[in-house]
Formats: structure tokens, sequence, C-alpha cells
């Protein structure tokens, strides 16, 4: 790059003398053409020497001239040094970009560059390989219409929330290659936010987790058909032990005392197992959801009489809240029942003496509301995003409460998703914890179907 200042130096130099030589020629011609006066001399007290006014001015302008020169020199070198520290940042951004997009291109998870309005700009090399396509090709999409057919309202949804500027995470759904092969993705949704909100594009990234999902498929399978099998003994046992108890043979207070054991104990296990058919069925979609009216109300009602002695002993204080119409509401009452009855079992136990659990349901036209709040324990808040997670157990609820599995909370997420609902809560540790249910009112006759 050139030197600007130094170049332009001597020419600048040359136009700076101009007021000296013209204030020096104006004054100066009186004297060389004979007309001066000895009215021009000027005498310098203090120093004893005297000149003329032609000199003292020609002085002046050589001084001004020098200012001028000074004040130029200083402002053209100052321009050079912003040119010379404008190039060096340019060309480390350029570097820096150059290196961005090469690890973008070489990544091997798939990215996506997207515009607002979701339209593909920029696919890496992963991503070509992940569906089988050009860059060329997959740009004639926008990112939310590669899914398979059977997830267009959960694509919509995210494509909806990343033009208003909200990001969405690890939402799994599969995604349709150009050969027509079908692919499980794990897709996070990232929106770029201008000031004020708005969305001016993004990057989407699809982990592929197909051989994850295989592998889960196989061990939900062995866990369902070794679930079944314990299903029969248990059963038989749960049979005699009653036969024992209630039999016309006496039994000493002792023998009484353990076959009850014994039953309680194999009740405890039917449970586990049936809570495990049921995880299993929600995960491999072959639970059957049938849409039919009734009365979620009573399940509530139903759910409290089974857990009388808990709340008894424990001197629980129960409030129940019933808004809007309740006689209109579709949905699968086995699914329905399955929430509640986790969502309010858990709040009985997790709640101390003394304690208050709440439940309330408001019905609307569209949906069911189901909010149930205790002032137990609470969820510790560096362990509230494991809170779904399939036998998962808060560090605080294990030690207050050892007999748990950790499936109730994760069999209410699932079932609520095949619903299509929403599941959420809200948890203060030693507070107490809210927990909040949206389930959708089926139209009527929806009839059955798999979820």
């Amino acid at each position: 790059m050139s030197d600007p200042g130094k170049s332009s130096i001597p020419f600048i130099s040359l136009i700076t003398l101009f007021p000296a030589l013209l204030l020096g020629t104006i004054f100066g011609i009186p004297h060389l053409i004979g007309e001066g006066s000895a009215e021009d001399l000027i005498t310098l007290s203090g120093i004893g020497v005297t000149v003329t006014v032609t000199d003292l001015l020609f002085v002046i302008g050589l001084l001004l001239s020098a200012s001028i020169m000074a004040v130029v020199y200083y402002v053209l070198v100052s321009k050079y040094k912003v040119a010379v520290l404008a190039d060096s940042k340019t060309e480390e951004l350029l570097k820096s970009r150059d290196f961005f997009l090469r690890l973008f291109d070489d990544s091997p998870v798939p990215y996506l560059m997207v515009a607002k309005d979701g339209e593909i700009v920029l696919p890496n090399k992963a991503s070509q390989r992940l569906f089988q396509m050009t860059a060329e090709e997959l740009m004639q999409y926008k990112f939310h219409e590669l899914h398979d057919d059977a997830y267009f309202a959960q694509s919509r949804t995210i494509y909806d929330k990343f033009v208003r500027g909200v990001a969405s995470s690890d939402v799994e759904f599969e995604v349709v290659r150009k050969d027509g092969v079908r692919r499980w993705v794990r897709l996070s949704a990232l929106p770029y936010r201008k000031q004020g909100g708005k969305g001016k594009g993004g990057t989407i990234s699809l982990l592929d987790i197909t051989e994850q999902k295989a592998i889960d498929k196989v061990k939900t399978e062995f866990v369902s058909l070794a679930s079944h099998q314990l299903r029969t003994p248990l059963s038989a046992m749960k049979w005699y032990g009653e036969m024992v108890l209630q039999g016309k043979e006496p039994l000493s207070e002792k023998q009484r005392r353990y076959v009850q054991k014994i039953y309680k104990g194999n009740q405890r296990m039917i449970e586990l197992v049936d809570l495990l058919l049921s995880a299993s069925r929600l995960e491999m979609g072959s639970f059957h959801i049938e849409i039919t009216s009734f009365d979620p109300i009573l399940i509530v009602k139903d759910i409290f009489e089974e857990v009388t002695k808990s709340i008894k002993d424990k001197r629980l204080h129960i409030i129940e809240n019933y808004e809007g119409d309740h006689t209109n509401f579709f949905s699968d009452k086995k699914l329905v029942h399955m929430i509640l009855q986790n969502l309010i079992t858990n709040a009985v136990k997790y709640t101390n003496d003394d304690g208050t659990v709440r439940v309330s349901l408001t019905f609307s036209p569209d949906d069911l509301h189901v909010e149930v709040e205790d002032n137990g324990l609470g969820i510790p808040p560096e362990q509230q995003d494991k809170i779904f997670s399939k036998m998962f157990r808060a560090d605080n609820a294990r030690l207050k409460v050892a007999d748990g599995n950790g499936l109730g909370l994760y069999i209410i997420k699932e079932a609520v998703e095949s619903l299509g609902g929403e599941v959420g809560f809200t948890s203060e540790l030693n507070r107490g914890t809210i927990f909040t249910v949206t389930i959708p009112n089926a139209t009527e006759g929806s009839g059955t179907k798999s979820n």
C-alpha cells in the first residue's frame, strides 16, 4: 500500500508557504518602487531590533505556514495509520471468514445456513451426505420441508418459532432422503436476531441418530417382552396370596404378617411391570389411542380415593378446583388416567406431613388445562432439565422416599405428547412444585388410532 502522507508532503509544503510569500510580496512592493516611508519601521521593544512592517508580516506568514504544514502533516499521517489498520483488520476478518467456512463445510455434523424465511442458502458437506443431495438441490427447499409427512405439524411449529426468532433444540423426527430412505435426526434451530428481536436467518443442525434409535428400539422391545413374561407369574402370585389371606384355614399372626409382606412386595412388582409395559408401548408407538367422551373429574376423585390412606397418614390438605364444561371432553381415557394418576400420586408422595396438594382442572372448547401443585420437596435447579428422563429421580427425592422407579414423569411426558399436548413445571427447592399439563380436546368420533 502506498504512503498517502509521505507522498503528499512536498506538495503541501509548497502550498503552505503561499501565505508567507503573498504577505511578503504585498507589503514589500512599496519598498521595491521606492515609496516606503520611515513610518513602515517598527521597533521591537525589549530586544532593540527595528524591522519593517513588510518583514514582520513575512515572518508571521512563515510561522502561519509552518503551523498549517504541521497540522496537515499530522492529519495525513493519522489517515495513513487508519488506512493501514483498516487493511489489517479487513485481512483478519477475511481469514476468519475463510476459516469459519472451511470449519462449517468440513464439520461431521450436518449444518444448514438458512435465510429468515427458512430457505436453505448454504448446506455443508455432511448435510449433503445426509440427504443424498447436492448443495444446489438442497437450496431449492426450506429447512422444514425435508421432514417425513407424519411430522408436518411438529416441523411447522419449529419453523413458526424460527421466523419469530425463537430457538428450538433437540427435537427428534424423521427426514426423507432423495432416495426415499428415512433417517432419524435431532434438530436444533438457532435464529440470528437483529436489534429489536426480529430474525434475520440462522443455522440448523441435524444430528443423525438413526443408529441410536435402532438400539433404543431393541432395548425397548426387550423390556416389553421381559415385562410380559413377568406379568403372568406375578399375577398368579397375587391371586394365591389373596387366597391364603382370605382362605378358611386360620393363620397365626406371624404367618399373616409374612404373607402380607409377600403380597405387598408382589403388588409393587406388578405396578413396576405395568409402568415398564406402558413406557415401552408409548416408546414403540404401539399404544392404540381410543378417543371417547368421559369426565376427567371423576378420574381425579377415583385417584384420591385410591390414595386416601396416604393422605390421612400424612394429614394432607386437599384442594380441588374445577372450571368450565366438563361434559363434552374427548380424549383417550386410559392415557388421561395415567397422566392424572402419576401427577397426583407424586404430589401426595413428596409432600411433607401437614402439607397441601392442589388439583385444578380448567375446561375449554379446545383443551383441558391441568395444574397439580404441592408444597413438598421441590426439584433442585441443577437437575430440573433431567426431570422427565427415564429412570431419573432427583437426589432429594431419593433421600426422602426410597421407594420409586423414576418412570412416572417420563410416562407423563410420553403420554401427553402422544395426545398432542404439552407438559411443564415450575419448582422451588424446599417450597414445592407446580406441574402443568395441556391436553387437546379431540374431535368427537375420532375413533381409534396408534400414537
